[in-house]
């Protein structure tokens, strides 16, 4: 990564050109927000982003009352955020772009076997990619609906995952909610991430099950700011490799 960030070329004095004429029409929309000022050095080669949007086929995750599927929010967050990502010229991709999910779609298999075949395919295309860093995008959800807030969760011992939630929890909490105190912490015993080799950092972008936080969650502004505050993060986060 350091190799990475020693020199300047034009192709990225342009994506930086591009990013702050970004940040000036996002300081118009979200002009009650603060973000902290980053700076991203130029690059050699393009650093790569893989985005990871939870869920999908069958398997929907969680629903809101308004009976919106986290599968198909999730993916509404992600391809904001791979936009904002491609346009400061960075390397991004997906594991899916619709809502179907990683498995035989004609198999006459079980939802529990299309599931794990799903998650065996994400984790497979995760440690067979050149990505920098990952980023799993899911939305949270409790029986009780008074709990609220975006939150990251990284995996033990990478540093590298724990410095990007951090960063990443950071801009969340500047940007969409300077009350949400949660704090970042380790995930155990999520398949993604227990087995990706690469840095990962699954972002919990609020919960389904709180009212309030679910309705903002289903308008295109507000899962605009929420993949601007993840992207942020992330700028943030490789400004300092």
């Amino acid at each position: 990564m350091e190799k990475k960030l020693e020199s300047v070329n034009i192709v990225f004095l342009i994506a930086i050109i591009i990013l702050l004429l970004i940040n000036v029409v996002f300081y118009f929309v979200y002009k009650n927000t603060e973000t902290e000022k980053t700076n991203v050095d130029v690059v050699e080669d393009k650093i790569s982003i893989l985005i990871d949007p939870g869920h999908g086929g069958v398997d929907s995750g969680a629903v809101n009352k308004y009976g919106e599927h986290e599968a198909f929010l999730n993916l509404k967050i992600s391809k904001y955020l791979m936009s904002f990502l491609d346009s400061t010229g960075f390397n991004v991709e997906m594991t899916r772009y619709t809502d179907d999910a990683l498995y035989n779609q004609g198999a006459n298999t079980t939802i529990r076997e299309k599931k794990n075949e799903d998650l065996k395919n994400r984790v497979e295309l995760i440690n067979n990619s050149n990505a920098d860093i990952v980023v799993s995008i899911h939305l949270n959800a409790f029986s009780q609906d008074k709990y609220y807030g975006a939150q990251t969760f990284y995996k033990a011992k990478d540093e590298n995952s724990k410095k990007a939630a951090q960063i990443i929890q950071k801009n969340m909490k500047n940007i969409l909610d300077k009350n949400n105190n949660r704090v970042p912490q380790i995930k155990r015993d999520v398949r993604i991430i227990d087995c990706a080799t690469k840095p990962i950092v699954l972002v919990e972008c609020g919960f389904v099950s709180n009212p309030t936080e679910s309705k903002l969650l289903c308008t295109k502004e507000y899962q605009e700011k929420v993949a601007w505050a993840i992207y942020s993060g992330l700028l943030e986060y490789f400004s300092g490799k």
